[in-house]
């Protein structure tokens, strides 16, 4: 069953190093293939971030003689940090599957990546071990 959440494009690019940990693991087919899903969401997100952030880049760096890349100058640091936070903190709604409780158990899974996937979780009733 798939599941209507929103999430802040930070939180969404917090979910990239806990799904890439689970994919990696043997799992039942359908959480696998839960996690496939949830994983192309993920990355269509974090490939549309990437560009927004190089183009902030550009729009506020300056490359010097000599450097591929673009530093920020110092005048322009807080202005830049600003605008890439509006643009972590703007919400996506997202419609995925939602991960089980029973599922994720099954899953031997650090507390860091359980905070970042609680989202994703429906939860039973029953009280958690």
């Amino acid at each position: 069953m798939k599941k209507d959440i929103v999430l802040t494009l930070g939180e969404l690019m917090g979910l990239i190093d806990p799904i890439n940990v689970m994919l990696d693991r043997e799992l039942p087919f359908s959480t696998s293939y839960k996690l496939m899903q949830i994983a192309d969401q993920v990355d269509e997100h974090s490939k549309r971030y990437q560009k927004l952030n190089e183009e902030m880049i550009k729009k506020y760096g300056k490359k010097e003689e000599g450097r591929e890349d673009y530093q920020i100058p110092e005048k322009d640091k807080k202005d830049f940090l600003d605008d890439r936070k509006k643009l972590l903190d703007s919400e996506i709604e997202v419609s995925i599957p939602a991960l089980t409780q029973e599922e994720v158990e099954k899953m031997s899974i650090k507390p860091r990546h359980l905070m970042a996937l609680k989202k994703l979780i429906e939860f039973s009733e029953k009280e958690l071990d």
